[in-house]
């Protein structure tokens, strides 16, 4: 298999960036489970986020994604793709 070089790299990104252009945050992107989840602050955080390259790594790798509606799903992962 080749080598994926900065070029071949530079457009998987911009594919991904283009492919998911306009998915912006549904009103809400997290399913809390239970009551303690709802108060988790990265849940919060998330809620107040309009574009999905505006996600904070740490928000995103501080959730599990199981918690994530379908719409919440495809809002954040052209963002984990691209951290």
């Amino acid at each position: 298999m080749p080598d994926a070089d900065s070029g071949t790299v530079d457009t998987v990104r911009g594919e991904i960036r283009e492919a998911f252009r306009g998915v912006v945050n549904p009103d809400k992107p997290a399913r809390a489970h239970c009551p303690r989840c709802e108060d988790e602050a990265d849940v919060q955080r998330l809620e107040f986020v309009q574009q999905w390259n505006e996600i904070p790594a740490e928000t995103l790798f501080n959730m599990s994604l199981a918690f994530f509606s379908p719409a919440g799903f495809r809002f954040a992962l052209p963002a984990l793709m691209l951290h």
